[in-house]
């Protein structure tokens, strides 16, 4: 999960709500005590299956018009943005940002993180 930037303990709790809601049932690693083993009940399925088929819809519904070569074009720019990102240290850009703007607030949020 650090790879993600996740926090353990909100994992825990996000898992633990949706198995009270009959999402998901959790047993302990049969190889591994230290570790949980988390698996989606029918419930938890259905659920899923659910939304996939509401994001297909989504997805037309927001390409609808779109040709297929505008759709790689933004893929291709979008991918560009995401790669721009990667490197950028956010106290960085908020005290770059403030010094441009004369803005103090902007290095608020830097010294903020």
């Amino acid at each position: 999960m650090r790879e993600l930037q996740i926090d353990g303990g909100a994992v825990t709790r996000l898992v633990k709500a949706m198995e009270t809601e009959d999402v998901v049932v959790r047993r302990p690693d049969p190889l591994d005590n230290r570790f949980t083993l988390v698996a989606l009940t029918e419930r938890g399925y259905a659920l899923a299956d659910a939304a996939i088929a509401k994001s297909y819809i989504f997805e037309d519904m927001l390409t609808a018009g779109v040709s297929a070569e505008d759709l790689a074009a933004l893929a291709r720019g979008l991918g560009r943005l995401r790669e721009n990102l990667r490197p950028l240290d956010v106290t960085d850009f908020c005290k770059r940002a403030a010094r441009h703007s004369g803005d103090d607030r902007s290095a608020d949020v830097a010294r903020d993180g």
